[in-house]
């Protein structure tokens, strides 16, 4: 495998996890559950790392730290602030296709 099918694989699995996990951590928060919302909240923290997806990163890395301290109370504004990074990032994913690959928006094909 390439590096451009591998960066596109890489792109189709953020953009599915990332929808994916804010939806989850707004239910797991509204829910009360601060293991399942640090869970959640750590693994879209990884996958943006991966993708130096840094505003992502770091709001998430606020909730899983406020979830394992048992502070989710207050978490439930800052789920607005994630929605944003996360629009904002995915926004951006056509234009990082592009300019890794010089091609307009590919995608592998395959389900993430």
């Amino acid at each position: 495998m390439g590096n451009t099918a591998l960066m596109g694989m890489l792109f189709d699995k953020f953009e599915k996890q990332a929808r994916e996990n804010l939806t989850q951590i707004s239910d797991y928060l509204t829910a009360g559950d601060a293991v399942q919302t640090a869970r959640t909240s750590h693994a879209l923290k990884g996958a943006a790392g991966a993708l130096s997806a840094w505003g992502v990163q770091e709001v998430a890395a606020r909730i899983e730290h406020a979830a394992r301290a048992g502070v989710i109370d207050n978490v439930l504004t800052v789920i607005a602030e994630l929605q944003q990074e996360v629009d904002h990032c995915l926004a951006y994913l056509p234009t990082a296709r592009t300019s890794f690959t010089g091609e307009a928006a590919f995608t592998t094909g395959r389900a993430a």
